[in-house]
């Protein structure tokens, strides 16, 4: 880990007057312990911000620094300040940084706006993370694209950032439906606490007598990695809502459980004991917020299209349909079933079953190269013709045309090659005394290459193609 100078600042000021409890803080303002007299003297900031303190470096303290660290409690590790940064608690008393951005730093900055799922195109960063942009832009200072050389050094293609237009659509709709459900939850009297503030997050909504938290999510897609790596390590159940996606599918992995809210608001003490007119009324009112966001999506939801596609799909995957015939009996195109066979589309649905779909294909890749080998084999080698290399192999003698046009050794272009060789050995000059004995010589010379090769075939060669 680098050597941060402003963490050591902070660290330094913390352990020397606040662990040795030499400063307080009293009705607005601070107060010193005087080593000798062991009495407190207030302490009268000067107009630059700076105080009479000095720290174990000789470096004045300025009153923000004081402020910081009444209201956070120190020692700090690199850690915990880059998330006192991301969550803007020191942009409360520091306009700048002073020692604190590095690469190193950025890297970790970076990290947490993907850990939080935030957009990372360069117009979000400079509305909502300016410090940090701004930060960026002075490590970067003598390259042209800042932000992208600096996309780039974290491993990511700025052409892929940057062309994600729609992710602020998906936020603001986010934090809709977060309000929309907690506004739901408020009217029906539910039992909970709402965005309570926690030293490691935030979450929508905390139940207190089972220690649980429930995070609200706007698709059944949404990665839970905040959910799975933090609060889980913090709470004894850790449950995901969402609004679009399957309404029957639950889930529960990596400690996490993750459901439709209708799902899970129908499985709640207080709504079950709530008045039917009451349900229906919570219900319609969840409808009508997830046809706000997005009408297909519900009205697909209603019905639980997208699972019971997939599962269709499945079905008839391991019956042994290939895609085009899958395709003529669920009414999608192939390319589309490809895509959720191989978990590029509906992956939330289709779970483990990619692997062992890609597993499969795999396999069958590699056995179609070894019929493709033995087949050639059969043809260049052994000088064997289509019906008995079909035989030979127990395929359809189509396959081993098409296999054969493919490797450019179709019968059309072997029998052309053959018969260049005839004219090209027929025009040689040579001693034989008749047209018969040339023939019979041409026969010969071509005979262990064309086992089947016949002294007919070479006449009417000679006949139709030369002395025409």
């Amino acid at each position: 880990m680098e050597n941060n100078k402003f963490l050591e600042k902070i660290n330094r000021i913390y352990n020397e007057f606040f662990a040795t409890e030499k400063i307080k803080y009293e009705e607005e303002n601070f107060y010193v312990r005087n080593n000798t007299t062991s009495s407190w003297e207030l302490l009268t900031p000067y107009g630059t911000g700076q105080t009479k303190l000095r720290d174990s470096s000789k470096n004045l303290i300025y009153v923000s620094t004081l402020r910081f660290l009444t209201n956070n409690k120190g020692p700090f590790n690199l850690d915990s300040l880059v998330m006192l940064v991301y969550n803007r608690e020191l942009h409360k008393y520091y306009g700048w940084l002073q020692g604190f951005w590095s690469k190193y730093t950025l890297r970790m900055y970076f990290d947490l706006l993907k850990t939080f799922e935030e957009p990372l195109h360069e117009h979000y960063i400079k509305n909502h993370h300016n410090s940090f942009y701004k930060a960026i832009r002075k490590q970067y200072s003598d390259t042209k694209q800042k932000y992208q050389k600096f996309l780039i050094d974290m491993g990511e293609n700025p052409e892929v950032i940057n062309g994600r237009k729609n992710i602020d659509i998906f936020l603001q709709q986010g934090t809709f439906i977060e309000h929309g459900i907690v506004d739901l939850l408020k009217s029906l009297d539910a039992p909970f606490n709402y965005f309570r503030p926690f030293s490691f997050g935030t979450p929508d909504i905390y139940i207190p007598d089972v220690n649980e938290v429930v995070d609200i999510k706007r698709h059944i897609k949404t990665k839970i990695k905040k959910e799975a790596d933090n609060y889980a390590q913090h709470f004894n159940k850790v449950t995901v809502i969402y609004l679009l996606g399957s309404r029957e599918l639950d889930v529960y992995r990596d400690n996490v459980r993750k459901l439709s809210v209708f799902k899970w608001l129908r499985e709640q003490n207080f709504f079950k004991s709530s008045p039917p007119r009451v349900q229906d009324k919570a219900l319609d009112t969840l409808e009508k917020l997830a046809e706000s966001i997005n009408m297909g999506s519900a009205i697909a939801d209603r019905k639980d299209y997208h699972r019971k596609l997939v599962e269709e799909i499945i079905k008839l995957d391991k019956e042994g349909l290939n895609n085009v015939e899958i395709a003529a009996k669920v009414l999608v195109s192939s390319k589309y079933i490809n895509m959720i066979l191989v978990g590029r589309t509906l992956k939330e649905y289709i779970g483990d079953y990619a692997g062992i779909y890609l597993e499969r294909r795999n396999n069958e890749q590699k056995e179609e190269e070894e019929l493709f080998r033995k087949v050639i084999y059969f043809k260049k080698e052994l000088k064997v013709n289509n019906r008995e290399i079909a035989d030979e192999l127990q395929i359809p003698i189509n396959k081993v045309s098409r296999i054969l046009r493919k490797s450019g050794m179709s019968e059309t272009s072997l029998l052309a090659e053959r018969d260049e060789k005839i004219k090209l050995l027929f025009n040689q000059t040579t001693d034989h005394k008749t047209k018969d004995a040339k023939m019979n010589w041409v026969l010969e010379s071509l005979k262990i290459e064309y086992p089947q090769l016949t002294f007919s075939r070479v006449k009417g060669i000679v006949y139709k193609k030369i002395d025409d």
